[in-house]
């Protein structure tokens, strides 16, 4: 990922190099730091996001995976691992007496890591290790610790032989990983999972395969309210009482989807007390949304609108008792909801279903052995041209002390 954010500027800057009459040390000199600075970009990119740690185990590091949070929250909530290869030496101390009896996560799109929101939580910067195009499928690569190729949802659409296909739009657009939700549901039937989302397929990807025991509310633009996924029937929160909970807010000129997810998160704590409890923790999920919105047409807004969506988490948070623990996730200002072109490579189940009558198919370790392999080749190759380049045509200048050394005499005595 890091070396295809930063082949861009590379190839930019090079050309640019190459187009200088005759390059001195200092010009060499500054086509080098002009190179670094290409990859701090991109690592500068590459850790757009970040785990605030609210309240409950804080991890022994602060930077990790994307593909092992979904390990460190099943870890925190005593559940079983879902990578049983994952490293966990860096995971928190748990006392099997004292786990907590409830999660609340929070995803915020369009938010990097350098955003005011919870300011004294523990912070731990997430290394990217794919490329990802879409907020979605970051999503839910980490609540599932699988990668975008091994969960094969590449974002909230994504193109297929000039067929668009939707998220959670049907069977081959679910996701192909476990994620934590599935696990408290087999730890116990009856789990108590409630996500809660403005965008209908953030409020999915949270409970990734979406048992009917599940709570998934989202607003729907047919209904003009919040409704339950299993149960369309069952309002949340209705279009007339978001414009009502809008008269009380200060500021009159926040976005609709701003104001509809303040208004259902508030409502959390009521819905949540008269619901049963399990005995396995109560698993809580907000993906907050509309922000995304702001970020894009208006970035200064997001100052005033942060502190509104963590005071009204921070009550959630508390209703939720003692023994809680508190995850956000920003997924980072980077990425964007688009419609993501995904190569026939991938071998995902809508591109297998596409290519019934090919004959020529690719799994994934030959892909990424292939990708791995084409970069590597790319980046040494060019970073030897300019080597050679820059040695070839330093201007060294004229040495004139050598010049002034006199001739040695010869002994003219022997």
């Amino acid at each position: 990922g890091l070396f295809l954010c930063a082949l861009r500027p590379l190839l930019l800057t090079f050309s640019v190099f190459l187009s200088l009459p005759q390059p001195t040390m200092q010009r060499s000199v500054a086509f080098l730091a002009v190179l670094m600075g290409c990859f701090m970009v991109a690592l500068a990119i590459n850790d757009d996001a970040s785990i605030l740690f609210v309240r409950g185990p804080l991890p022994k590091t602060q930077k990790i995976s994307e593909t092992s949070f979904a390990d460190l929250l099943s870890h925190t909530l005593g559940l079983e691992p879902i990578n049983p290869d994952q490293k966990r030496h860096n995971f928190p101390h748990v006392d099997l007496f004292d786990l907590p009896r409830s999660n609340l996560f929070v995803s915020v799109d369009g938010v990097g890591s350098g955003s005011n929101f919870f300011p004294n939580a523990y912070k731990v910067n997430v290394n990217r290790n794919n490329v990802v195009q879409d907020s979605l499928g970051y999503l839910v690569t980490l609540l599932t610790g699988a990668t975008v190729a091994e969960h094969e949802i590449f974002g909230h659409s994504w193109s297929v032989d000039k067929q668009v296909v939707e998220a959670f739009s049907g069977p081959a657009a679910e996701p192909k990983a476990i994620s934590v939700s599935d696990r408290l549901f087999e730890a116990s039937k009856d789990s108590l999972v409630v996500c809660l989302s403005f965008d209908k397929q953030m409020a999915e990807a949270l409970a990734a395969h979406r048992p009917s025991a599940s709570r998934v509310f989202f607003y729907s633009e047919s209904a003009q309210a919040f409704v339950d996924e299993h149960n369309p029937s069952s309002v949340l929160l209705t279009k007339q009482q978001i414009l009502e909970f809008a008269l009380s807010l200060d500021d009159s000129t926040l976005p609709f989807p701003v104001v509809a997810e303040l208004a259902a998160i508030r409502l959390l704590p009521t819905l949540l007390a008269s619901l049963p409890r399990a005995s396995t923790p109560v698993y809580v999920a907000v993906a907050i949304s509309s922000t995304r919105q702001i970020t894009a047409s208006s970035p200064q807004l997001l100052s005033s609108v942060l502190p509104l969506f963590q005071a009204e988490l921070t009550t959630v948070d508390q209703s939720l008792g003692e023994r809680s623990a508190m995850q956000v996730a920003l997924l980072g200002s980077s990425v964007a909801q688009h419609t993501v072109e995904t190569p026939i490579a991938f071998n995902s189940r809508a591109a297998r279903e596409a290519k019934e009558d090919s004959s020529t198919t690719y799994t994934n370790a030959e892909v990424n052995s292939y990708q791995i392999m084409l970069w590597t080749a790319l980046i040494l190759a060019l970073s030897i041209i300019a080597a050679s380049w820059v040695t070839c045509t330093l201007d060294t200048g004229t040495n004139t002390i050598l010049h002034r050394l006199p001739m040695p005499k010869r002994n003219h005595d022997m």
